[in-house]
């Protein structure tokens, strides 16, 4: 069954953080290539470190003290931001995992409203969650 991003959802610490209309997350793994003497035909290849990074947007909100705004603080302290949670629907599927958030943009422009754009490195695991 596909998930409806209309369903989707960022929270910090159980709080839904409010007026985001996009998240983002890259998972990747650095590929590992063993090359040996006699090799004809093609390389041992394996993984090495896997880590995720990503991003979220949406329309700002200097009201959201416990989403946007602990976001924005985090940055700016250098605080891990510890369970953060991606929703893929409503409460079902959804991935865990600790970042730091390290760019925090705002956009202005007479005909929108102000816009907010957040981008993370994450640290540790990523869980993904189905229930």
């Amino acid at each position: 069954m596909a998930l409806m991003g209309r369903n989707c959802s960022v929270k910090l610490n159980s709080n839904t953080v409010e007026d985001l209309y996009n998240w983002k997350i890259d998972l990747t793994s650095n590929p590992i290539e063993q090359a040996v003497f006699g090799d004809i035909w093609g390389k041992t290849h394996g993984l090495g470190i896997t880590k995720w990074s990503g991003g979220f947007d949406g329309i700002y909100s200097e009201d959201d003290i416990t989403g946007q705004v602990a976001f924005q603080n985090a940055q700016i302290s250098g605080t891990l931001c510890s369970g953060v949670q991606f929703y893929m629907d409503t409460a079902t599927t959804y991935y865990t995992g600790d970042l730091y958030i390290t760019s925090h943009n705002l956009s202005a422009d007479p005909e929108d409203v102000v816009r907010v754009t957040y981008t993370f490195n994450g640290t540790g695991p990523l869980v993904l969650t189905t229930v």
